[in-house]
């Protein structure tokens, strides 16, 4: 739990827990170990995405052991969304600090990859 305070008042703030299978289903490029068909829309996946980014932003690299294969796979789908839907990029994610830490121009092949496996299932949908 986190707690700020600021001109007196104090705010408190709980790390929702990330459900990677669905966020895999949702289109994020991981291997997920349950088959879910959960109801596929553009808020549950920037609602999944935004605990996502939340937990590796906040979680350290010892207590998260595959924290590098997650970032990649969200940097994809974040790639993914910035080039193919523009508008929802725009108007949902494109100000978000930990969105636009993720938004590179000059991605590795592996993540270039890895947005293509995430295009695959956000064009089911979206």
């Amino acid at each position: 739990m986190r707690v700020m305070e600021s001109r007196g008042k104090t705010v408190s703030g709980r790390s929702h827990p990330v459900d990677w299978d669905l966020l895999a289903a949702l289109g994020l490029p991981l291997n997920c170990f349950r088959v879910r068909r959960p109801r596929r829309s553009e808020g549950a996946l920037c609602r999944h995405l935004g605990h996502a980014l939340t937990e590796v932003a906040t979680r350290s690299a010892a207590a998260q052991d595959d924290r590098e294969r997650k970032v990649e796979a969200l940097q994809a789908l974040v790639l993914a969304l910035r080039l193919h839907y523009p508008s929802l990029y725009r108007r949902r994610l494109a100000r978000s600090p930990r969105v636009r830490s993720l938004a590179t121009d000059d991605p590795s092949g592996r993540v270039v990859r890895l947005a293509r496996v995430a295009l695959a299932t956000l064009a089911e949908y979206l």
